[in-house]
């Protein structure tokens, strides 16, 4: 198996078990997944959204700011994280209960 493969796999496994260990294991698992998937998605296109724009944005702003500029390069995107990681757990409780199987009685 590539590492490719087996970060984001890893990842959904870490968010998965994080939320089950963070919420002391008053949750399913089957209804923690979506979040972890949902987290790790975003964390993904945090990457590649860094790759093209925070990688030149360093380089920059180190030479025009110096150490400063790239501290506040790294600021920025460890905020992006957080959003992620918070937007990612949301968006997993909200998709189910907005989206899911509706259960109708009788």
């Amino acid at each position: 198996m590539s590492a490719i493969a087996l970060s984001p796999a890893s990842g959904v496994l870490f968010f998965w078990w994080g939320q089950r260990f963070l919420l002391g294991g008053q949750v399913r698992w089957s209804d923690l997944l979506p979040g972890a998937l949902a987290t790790m998605a975003g964390l993904v296109g945090l990457r590649t959204f860094s790759y093209f724009v925070f990688t030149p944005l360093i380089v920059t702003n180190a030479i025009n700011y110096g150490a400063v500029g790239v501290v506040l390069v790294v600021e920025s995107w460890l905020i992006g994280v957080g959003y992620v990681v918070y937007g990612g757990a949301l968006l997993g409780r909200w998709v189910p209960e907005h989206h899911g199987h509706r259960y109708h009685a009788g």
